[in-house]
């Protein structure tokens, strides 16, 4: 069995501190100059940065580059956002053994939205494996073996976290979920998008019974049409009508485009910041993640 390497993050979990994470989209098939930007200008605010890998299933660059170049080069935990969409279990068991090699010592399970939602319709979902069948892998991995059984050359040495939907309508069934997630070898949870505080404390309520760190994810919103994508991809989210309202506003009284953005940029940190800070006081809430991808201004919610 290997030992897990140190995580910052996990080991603030641990001893009861609150971590801030910000999440970072690869948005280009060539070019990963604009994130390198953002991941400077975090260095010494975040705990660590989430990178997803073709995030609302999208195509771009494998997310293990930026991953290993935003340690190597900001010093900042980069945990790696790994989804069983895309890839059968061979493909996965790869992408492990390279995140391994590059020297990254966490990572956030999920199942990944499926291919109707983005940009490519027509492209096959492979889903071979689901959320608990992928954090077997990555643990079994961590103890020398791969999934058929058979040794590994060297053993892994992964954190694990997962990815929380939360259906309010089931919170019996999400429960089993959790505990399997636990079992399987997971040691934090990341929710999907939130937008109030009375929210989070429905779902810090839920997981608390499981005795799991709960991350919360806050997602700014840069129009209208991203609200109503939030809404359709996840309904337990539901961000705010007046929040929605204030956006579709300042999206109509200006045509510049700088305007525009100002407008967005403020009111999302507003929010964000806000929302950032009631966290702390919420029972159960381990820490916070901001998706900074929406952010022009990176900095002001931390």
């Amino acid at each position: 069995m290997s030992k897990v390497l140190s995580s910052g993050v996990v080991g603030k979990l641990k001893e009861g501190k609150f971590v801030t994470m910000a999440e970072l989209e690869v948005n280009s098939q060539t070019s990963i100059d604009r994130l390198e930007d953002k991941a400077k200008n975090l260095q010494n605010l975040v705990d660590a940065v989430i990178v997803r890998r073709d995030p609302r299933a999208s195509l771009y660059l494998n997310t293990l580059i930026p991953c290993y170049l935003i340690k190597e080069k900001f010093k900042l935990e980069s945990i790696y956002g790994l989804d069983s969409r895309d890839k059968n279990r061979l493909g996965l068991f790869s992408d492990i053994l390279t995140a391994s090699q590059l020297g990254l010592t966490n990572i956030i399970v999920s199942i990944g939205t499926h291919t109707t939602t983005g940009t490519y319709v027509k492209a096959k979902p492979v889903f071979d494996l689901d959320a608990v069948q992928l954090i077997t892998m990555i643990k079994e991995m961590n103890n020398g073996k791969a999934f058929t059984g058979e040794a590994i050359t060297k053993p892994t040495s992964f954190e694990i976290g997962a990815v929380l939907g939360f259906d309010h309508s089931r919170p019996e069934m999400q429960e089993v979920t959790i505990r399997k997630e636990k079992s399987a070898g997971a040691s934090y949870l990341l929710t999907l998008p939130v937008y109030d505080s009375e929210n989070a404390k429905i779902i810090a309520n839920q997981t608390s019974k499981v005795g799991m760190p709960l991350i919360i994810t806050l997602y700014p919103i840069d129009s209208v049409e991203t609200a109503n994508w939030i809404n359709k991809l996840y309904p337990g989210s539901k961000p705010p009508e007046d929040f929605i309202n204030k956006i579709k506003d300042i999206e109509q009284s200006s045509s510049k485009t700088e305007v525009k953005s100002k407008g967005i940029t403020e009111t999302n940190v507003n929010l964000v910041s806000t929302l950032a800070k009631e966290l702390r006081t919420v029972k159960g809430v381990s820490g916070c993640n901001i998706v900074s991808t929406r952010l022009d201004t990176i900095k002001a919610p931390f």
